[in-house]
């Protein structure tokens, strides 16, 4: 994305403000099921998000960013913390909003979801899966509800005499940009992308991804990517937020994060990166051990059992989200400061 659109969407303010967001799901064992211990799968996060702009989440598998999201859309009930959104109409707190208010905002607040084959209602033809938020909502009905389709398929890239098929006659690309056009359907502002390409081949990928960038710079959109893939991020963010074991360990530019990461986590991402010259040697970070049991968190600074820049303070003493000089970067590193990582250029070159 271009700095000139990330210096709008910062002078445009927040549209969410999450504080000390958890959630932590029971480990219950015997007949009676007691409960014997918690899984952490998000742990007292906190961020914000700029109006306009995309966040992406990236992390590796278990690292809590699906969590997040669903947390945000409220399909998960938080166990603790404020989950604030300004919208147009509205500020909403979706952590403890009440039904009548939770479904008011939900038309603001839509999802892409990763897989468009288990998304999409296989008995129900173009029309009604895309049309069926304004049918529900009581927003159009007859001819006009037709028209909303067939704009919102055109939108997408869809042609409008595919309007009655079904699903299973789609590609895999196709299925997707259905679930962006019922995504599209209440004219949301903020847009919730949960890995949207990670089910899709390599060569249709790109065309997701651009369309969802062209929809966001068309429409306004706030959106929130999560994904795995360092390149998607590269491509899709404005600013980036790495999560390891339920924890932000590090936030901020995209393009000063694939400079110059200043947490030892993100800088064995990139290390990962995968070489376009295959006749350079790899300099791969390789961490030591598995990723801790989410229900058996280490104490202190949760990446300290596979850091190699550990020191005695780092297991003891958790750190906190910071920033990091007067660069408007967080790091939770107790030597975000002091050490020199490499980005993913210098990882490559």
């Amino acid at each position: 994305m271009a700095d000139a659109a990330a210096a709008g969407a910062m002078e445009r303010g927040n549209i969410i403000e999450v504080r000390g967001l958890s959630k932590h799901f029971p480990i219950k064992r015997g007949i009676l099921k007691h409960t014997v211990g918690w899984v952490r799968a998000v742990d007292d996060v906190s961020f914000d998000v700029r109006r306009g702009e995309t966040l992406g989440l990236v992390g590796e598998s278990g690292s809590g960013k699906t969590t997040v999201l669903r947390l945000l859309a409220r399909a998960l009930e938080p166990t603790d913390g404020a989950i604030r959104f300004r919208l147009a109409d509205s500020e909403v707190d979706m952590a403890v909003a009440e039904k009548e208010v939770l479904r008011a905002a939900r038309r603001r607040i839509r999802v892409v979801f990763q897989d468009p084959e288990s998304s999409l209602n296989p008995r129900m033809t173009v029309r009604r899966i895309i049309g069926e938020p304004l049918v529900v909502n009581d927003k159009l009905k007859g001819e006009a509800l037709d028209a909303r389709v067939k704009s919102l398929m055109a939108l997408v890239g869809l042609q409008p005499e595919q309007l009655n098929r079904y699903p299973y006659a789609f590609s895999g690309g196709q299925r997707q940009r259905i679930g962006v056009a019922r995504a599209l359907a209440l004219d949301p502002e903020v847009l919730l992308a949960d890995e949207p390409t990670s089910a899709l081949d390599v060569s249709v990928q790109a065309q997701i991804l651009n369309l969802l960038l062209e929809l966001q710079r068309e429409l306004g959109l706030t959106v929130i990517f999560v994904t795995h893939d360092l390149s998607v991020i590269r491509h899709m963010s404005d600013r980036v937020a790495v999560m390891y074991l339920g924890h932000f360990v590090e936030l901020g530019d995209r393009q000063q994060i694939f400079d110059k990461p200043l947490h030892p986590y993100t800088e064995a991402l990139f290390s990962g990166i995968p070489q376009p010259n295959p006749h350079r040697p790899l300099k791969r970070i390789v961490l030591e051990g598995d990723i801790p049991d989410v229900a058996q968190v280490p104490t202190g600074c949760p990446f300290h059992t596979r850091c190699p820049y550990k020191q005695d303070r780092c297991e003891s003493e958790p750190p906190l989200l910071a920033e990091v000089g007067n660069t408007g970067r967080q790091a939770a590193c107790h030597f975000a400061a002091e050490l020199d990582l490499k980005g993913e250029q210098e990882l490559l070159s």
